[in-house]
């Protein structure tokens, strides 16, 4: 059985395998040093994490668990 951890992202709760956590966790910090000198970088990163709940939420409920090849999907999407 794998680990789980609970996060929120754009607002709204995901329940994730600890490796999809660890995986979305890492893209986004490298997302935020990306933006961290930009003045609309908060912005950006807003858009982004809601654009991440939103593929999230095309693919599944809020209340299934999120597993790593979905996360990795949607970070090839983002990364296009």
């Amino acid at each position: 059985m794998n680990e789980i951890k609970k996060c929120s992202i754009a607002g709204v709760s995901f329940t994730l395998e600890l490796d999809a956590y660890e995986t979305l966790s890492q893209y986004l910090q490298s997302l935020r040093d990306t933006y961290h000198d930009d003045p609309d970088g908060e912005e950006i990163m807003a858009d982004i994490e809601a654009r991440i709940a939103e593929l999230i939420l095309s693919t599944q409920s809020a209340e299934g668990v999120v597993a790593l090849p979905l996360i990795e999907n949607i970070i090839k999407q983002e990364s296009i």
